[in-house]
């Protein structure tokens, strides 16, 4: 099952559930500010999370289909509606309007998700995207220490063989070798995807306590093999034990 993580829910299908601040303040009556959890006892949030758990597709359209500005019907019971936007970019599927359903009446769902979408103010601001991309990017800078770890255990156990994973968006290869009971980590960083702040969560993840296990030193090589100049750097420091 899914998750809630800062503000946006986790869904299955590896993307996010966000609510736009319009939505969240004028609509949900929650703060700007408010955490996506917090609400998650709203009929129009449990339909956003158990309809899209997997599939962000919606079946029918608020207005015009509009190529990848589609927005999407959501329902709940028979009061209950959303307008929802999935930005196949970023890899999150907005909230942007919630109204209840009172077909005939001025006030109803689809007048008013027509009013906002005629106004241009139904799909998230430049302000959702930027506190988006930064809630992302701080979740996968907590998630490098303990995919770190893991695979700091698997090459442990592997000793002399290069073992590759992802640590966030950076492709790292580890080797661990024992001389004479002292065991050090190799590691062969792809720097195409490391920029400065990623590479230090990267080694702060490999070794987080430098001082205690031994500083990174560069490297040239991993045990194994060269590196490739062109796109890898290397380090090496002791591990404990």
């Amino acid at each position: 099952m899914g998750r809630f993580h800062r503000g946006a829910y986790i869904a299955d299908g590896g993307y996010e559930h966000r609510v736009t601040a319009r939505c969240l303040e004028e609509d949900l009556g929650a703060p700007e500010e408010g955490e996506l959890e917090s609400l998650s006892g709203h009929e129009i949030i449990r339909a956003l999370r158990h309809k899209h758990e997997r599939d962000p597709t919606p079946t029918d359209t608020v207005g015009p289909a509009a190529g990848a500005m589609t927005l999407g019907v959501l329902r709940y019971g028979n009061d209950h509606r959303g307008a929802t936007w999935f930005d196949s970019r970023a890899g999150v599927l907005w909230l942007c309007a919630y109204r209840v359903h009172r077909s005939g009446m001025p006030d109803d769902a689809f007048p008013y998700f027509d009013g906002l979408r005629r106004a241009r103010r139904i799909f998230p601001t430049d302000a959702d995207r930027e506190r988006a991309l930064r809630d992302q990017a701080i979740r996968l800078v907590e998630s490098i220490p303990e995919e770190a770890q893991r695979l700091v255990g698997e090459a442990a156990t592997r000793q002399g063989e290069e073992c590759a994973g992802m640590l966030g968006p950076v492709p790292v290869c580890l080797v661990v070798i024992e001389i004479e009971g002292i065991r050090e980590l190799h590691i062969a960083v792809d720097i195409r995807r490391a920029d400065p702040n990623m590479l230090a969560a990267v080694l702060v993840g490999l070794c987080p306590n430098p001082d205690e296990f031994g500083a990174w030193r560069p490297t040239t090589a991993l045990p194994t093999r060269p590196l490739d100049r062109t796109c890898e750097i290397g380090y090496s420091c002791l591990l404990q034990g």
